[in-house]
């Protein structure tokens, strides 16, 4: 009997494998809005890649903040403009190696550099802020043309004069009121400050009334905490943060801000298991009308990726994170610098590498069961796989000119995949079938792995086998 298999799929890799074991790495599982015009209601197709734009000098990439058309940087201990170009330009030095929160008032550019200093970049020079009532703080964000920093210890943060990051009054302070948790970083969003402490995300708003002119919002403390600094990230519509609770996490506008949890049980589960969570980098962007959320946990070396009303994937180069470590749309490009040079990327949909590396991409089916034509846990025959995908689209020399797919086989519930078939996709407008057989018996369950690596377009429709149950 033929039977479609969920090839089309986000990550999915429960704690029990043979319950289901489902990888997704480097490919976007993308939902097609209008069901009724394609051929498919979903399609599994090649995730961006990265070209060259500029080399840096530099070893460490610490953050990027597009300002007014304008590119910052800071790479090392300097802070750079960067052209569309490439042209990097000093301004300045930026002390420390931790990564830093930048933010923008006007045209002047704040950066907390992550060891408790901050530094303005007001168009012509690079000062410190050394305000008597300024304290050690984590992060920086701007509301109403006034900068707001934490404390860095206890529940306290301090704000700015309006226009002027660096002139604070010692009226201007407050604290966190709900709850005794530390304040970690504050954010700005959609004109609501958000307090995000240790065991709560506290929302107060730009009253224009008091010393400081902000007031709580009443009855909107949310009982989540922030679980890394780094990973708050925003769209129009959502706000993106690592909670305490080392899940993934979306709040949505106004004064009852709604929390909701989007990372699935078995992402939740595998990121429990995390040694270290507090680094995580999160940004947002929008590419092809879409947008995504990105986050890299640096000390377990991974990326993750949430199509916001997709699933998960994986993103990374060779078995590892990707490289990207801070992004920026500016230049009418894609921009990204690389996590351990500060070399700067252009993310492509038309380049099918990562900057001529081959990027390998991966997808685990869900489970092959005998329950889904029969009686469930019966032993059954696979005669054939079939992939349905779009052929024809080789290049016209070097690799990827007779591009392969390969397709193994777990019979353990994905913990270990047979010997992989190497099957062709065709030459460039080559219309093939790409299928293979047969594959034996299998006991319980089965998983099928597909694998690609030739830099070309990819776009997977589905998958069907041939199974009958064995008498």
């Amino acid at each position: 009997m033929l039977v479609p298999v969920n090839i089309t799929g986000g990550y999915y890799e429960h704690k029990s494998r043979p319950l289901t074991k489902q990888l997704t790495r480097n490919f976007w599982p993308q939902v097609l809005q209008q069901t009724e015009k394609g051929r498919s209601k979903y399609i599994l197709q090649s995730f961006y890649g990265l070209k060259a734009f500029k080399d840096s000098a530099g070893s460490a990439d610490r953050g990027m903040l597009v300002n007014q058309n304008k590119l910052y940087k800071v790479t090392d201990t300097t802070l750079y403009e960067v052209n569309s170009v490439g042209v990097h330009t000093s301004l300045g030095t930026i002390p420390g190696s931790s990564r830093c929160i930048l933010s923008a008032m006007g045209a002047q550019v704040i950066i907390a550099n992550g060891s408790g200093q901050v530094y303005v970049w007001d168009g012509t020079t690079l000062t410190q802020n050394t305000s008597v009532n300024l304290g050690t703080p984590r992060g920086v964000a701007v509301l109403n043309n006034q900068a707001i920093y934490d404390s860095g210890t206890g529940q306290g943060f301090d704000v700015s004069d309006v226009g002027t990051p660096s002139t604070i009054s010692g009226l201007n302070n407050a604290s966190a009121e709900s709850f005794s948790d530390d304040l970690l970083i504050p954010y700005a969003w959609r004109e609501t400050l958000y307090l995000m402490g240790t065991s709560t995300v506290e929302p107060w708003w730009n009253s224009g009334q008091g010393n400081p002119p902000f007031d709580k919002i009443q009855g909107a403390v949310l009982n989540i905490g922030l679980g890394a600094i780094y990973s708050v990230a925003d769209t129009p519509d959502f706000m993106f943060f690592f909670g305490s609770d080392k899940q993934f996490h979306t709040l949505s506008p106004g004064s009852s801000a709604v929390d909701t949890v989007i990372s699935n049980p078995a992402m939740a589960e595998k990121i429990s298991k995390y040694l270290v969570t507090s680094d995580c980098i999160g940004w947002t962007m929008q590419l092809q009308g879409q947008w995504f959320y990105v986050a890299t946990f640096p000390s377990e070396d991974i990326s993750w990726v949430f199509p916001v009303g997709g699933e998960w994937f994986q993103w990374g180069t060779g078995e590892g994170r990707i490289r990207a470590n801070s992004y920026a749309n500016v230049f009418n490009k894609h921009l990204v610098a690389e996590h351990n040079s500060g070399n700067i990327y252009e993310l492509d949909a038309e380049t099918y590498s990562d900057v001529g590396d081959a990027i390998v991409r991966t997808r685990d089916t869900a489970p092959i069961h005998s329950g889904m034509i029969g009686p469930d846990n019966k032993e059954f025959e696979i005669n054939s796989f079939e992939l349905v995908l779009e052929t024809g689209v080789g290049l016209l020399t070097g690799q990827g000119s007779d591009p392969r797919v390969m397709v193994s086989v777990s019979r353990d519930g994905g913990k270990s995949f047979g010997t992989e078939r190497m099957l062709r996709v065709g030459t460039l407008g080559e219309q093939v079938t790409v299928h293979t057989g047969p594959f034996g018996r299998f006991k319980g369950s089965c998983v099928f792995r597909v694998r690609v690596s030739d830099p070309i377009y990819w776009a997977i429709y589905n998958a069907n086998i041939d199974m009958e149950i064995c008498i």
